[in-house]
């Protein structure tokens, strides 16, 4: 059994005002957790400086750290309470679709809702308000206010997956706690390593959903080194422990994160978040930077910009950690996924430093557009595929000023296959 770090509370809200029409429901679903995990050779690090040594090896470019450190796999059993949050539009359609909404690392569900400036960046607003779908964001296991378990050897991406399965499940036969429907059109969104995680389920089960949407993601892992290198990683109770060490009773909404134990690791401050998650580029003046004391390592840090210093702040108070599991398996994807027969969207912001090395559209040629486009061999029976590179956007998507056009462009893409929603 994976033992859950609270007990099972289901509170439902109805969030109704005059401006805002979705309803809304926060949940905590039962799950079985069902994988093939990895079994890893390596030790859970204590200090920030055994910290290092672990992300020297997840970032060597001449060597396979993950598979060096492989000694066998496990099955993973148990049941896990994952963290979620429900809506729907204010006269529910009669042909409803969900949306399962899965976010990347650094974030937890909300990064799909954002409360940040009042929710003018809300994704969930847009497709639920304006386009009449129903959203399914959840906490990844072990983040956020979903169980938390062993960062190595449990918390890694195949449990995870396991879970999203699950709950497709759920949603397919009506079973979802406290929500009747019987969704007959499911749509998989993911961000990042939630993308990845998307494209792993259509690969193993291609029958589960009817579409996917992968943001802030490609095929080609050439960065992801980089990447991480810039994150400095950190121990996540050193590194915020009024949120996620011993000094954090009564300072987070968030429950779980209290206590976290060792292993669960995070970025070191706000440079390395502007580095690889919110984006490149952001207006900021020399008085500003230098009255909040802020330093970031970025070049073009005083360079006209897409996102607002405010957002960024936001996103770095409300970051969330990793496992040493899921960096040790976040590379683990399929090569392809040959049978699943659902459209495809590839939406990643030009400047992403992850997944495109800051130029998506960098070598472009006829025959390769982008980096993205790259990705339409590994879907060789999908409805139909689209690579879509989002203007003046880093990796932190829903973060940026131009998400309207970024939410356009996706739900647009659903209504244009047939996954809009029938009135």
């Amino acid at each position: 059994m994976i033992a859950p770090t609270y007990n099972l509370v289901l509170v439902l809200c109805s969030l109704v005002t005059a401006v805002v029409a979705k309803r809304c429901a926060d949940l905590t679903i039962p799950v079985r957790v069902h994988a093939r995990n990895g079994v890893f050779r390596n030790s859970i690090p204590h200090s920030n400086l055994e910290v290092t040594q672990f992300a020297l090896g997840i970032t060597s470019a001449t060597s396979n750290f993950t598979d060096s450190s492989l000694v066998g796999y496990a099955t993973v059993k148990g049941e896990a309470f994952i963290s979620a949050k429900f809506c729907a539009p204010e006269s529910m359609p009669k042909q409803p679709v969900v949306q399962l909404l899965t976010h990347g690392i650094g974030f937890d569900k909300t990064y799909w809702d954002l409360p940040y400036d009042n929710f003018k960046n809300s994704y969930v607003d847009v497709a639920v308000d304006v386009h009449g779908y129903c959203t399914l964001a959840i906490d990844r296991f072990g983040i956020g206010n979903s169980t938390v378990a062993n960062p190595l050897n449990i918390v890694q991406a195949p449990a995870t997956l396991s879970t999203i399965y699950e709950i497709t499940k759920m949603l397919r036969t009506g079973r979802l706690p406290f929500i009747p429907y019987r969704f007959s059109k499911i749509v998989h969104v993911g961000h990042s390593f939630g993308s990845a995680l998307t494209y792993g389920l259509v690969a193993q089960h291609p029958a589960m959903s009817d579409g996917i949407i992968l943001t802030g993601f490609s095929l080609d892992g050439t960065w992801v080194g980089t990447a991480l290198a810039a994150f400095d990683l950190q121990l996540a109770n050193l590194n915020q422990p009024a949120r996620f060490g011993n000094a954090s009773s009564g300072l987070t909404s968030q429950p779980n994160m209290k206590n976290l134990p060792d292993g669960y690791l995070t970025w070191a401050d706000i440079g390395a978040n502007e580095f690889v998650s919110p984006g490149q580029k952001f207006v900021l003046s020399v008085r500003t930077a230098l009255t909040k004391g802020i330093s970031l390592l970025k070049k073009d840090f005083f360079a006209p910009g897409d996102f607002d210093l405010s957002a960024l702040e936001y996103s770095e108070a409300h970051k969330m950690p990793a496992t040493m599991g899921e960096f040790l398996t976040l590379g683990g994807v399929p090569a392809s996924a040959p049978d699943f027969k659902g459209p495809v969207l590839i939406i990643t912001g030009n400047e992403d430093e992850i997944y495109c090395g800051g130029n998506c559209l960098a070598g472009a040629s006829p025959q390769l557009p982008s980096v993205l486009a790259g990705a339409k061999k590994a879907f060789p029976h999908a409805g139909a595929f689209e690579a879509y590179v989002q203007p003046n956007t880093g990796h932190g998507m829903n973060f940026h000023r131009n998400t309207t056009g970024l939410y356009g462009v996706m739900l647009e893409f659903l209504e244009g296959r047939g996954l809009g929603v029938g009135r």
